[in-house]
């Protein structure tokens, strides 16, 4: 005498990277799928137990997320220890240039990072004037240390380690630093020197015979 029994499309194969949550195998149970972290699922979510025994679709595959290699910075640099989600660079810039941006950032599930590549700003200090009674002479050190004439100097904002050397014009004396220096901060070392008129003592009288 004949038997009737539920048709089954047995147990589903495994996932490379992923699970396979089984809600049962008759007809009209469904599979569902999941990947493990750092993986995309390619492919259908879920899949049902068809009249044939066989499950509806396609296995799907667990691919790795990864993130794109990105540019490094014009006058900078990164490190990286990895492009899967998680993974995090970090950006510096060489000597001379400040960060704009994050410095740090993060691989993420959906293959982006956390945040857009930062650019790297040359530290410049605000252009100096020839001072009253004076000159300043600019040596650059950005432009390998070319000297800057007198007329660029008035409109020049130098970069980072430069230096400003002050000199007196005739008959005036220098009081202060005579040499300053663009610090990593975007501003001038010290204060400007001070210039003061050199007076001669008044001359005395002869002395008379007696």
């Amino acid at each position: 005498m004949p038997v009737c029994v539920t048709r089954s499309c047995g147990d589903p194969p495994n996932i490379d990277n992923g699970f396979a949550v089984v809600r049962g195998t008759g007809v009209g149970d469904t599979i569902s799928y999941s990947c493990q972290t750092g993986h995309r699922l390619s492919g259908v979510e879920s899949r049902t137990c068809l009249s044939n025994g066989r499950c509806s679709g396609e296995d799907p595959a667990c691919d790795p997320v990864v993130c794109a290699v990105p540019e490094a910075p014009e006058d900078g640099s990164w490190t990286v220890d990895g492009f899967v989600p998680g993974s995090t660079i970090r950006f510096e810039c060489k000597l001379g240039f400040t960060l704009v941006g994050s410095a740090t950032v993060t691989c993420l599930t959906d293959k982006s990072w956390s945040d857009r590549t930062p650019s790297c700003q040359q530290i410049t200090c605000p252009p100096l004037r020839d001072p009253e009674h004076g000159t300043v002479q600019l040596t650059n050190w950005i432009s390998d240390n070319q000297e800057l004439n007198n007329d660029i100097n008035q409109q020049l904002a130098v970069g980072y380690h430069s230096t400003a050397h002050y000199t007196c014009n005739r008959g005036y004396q220098l009081f202060g630093p005579g040499q300053r220096t663009c610090t990593d901060q975007g501003t001038w070392s010290d204060r400007g020197p001070q210039y003061r008129r050199v007076w001669c003592p008044e001359p005395q009288a002869p002395c008379k015979d007696l």
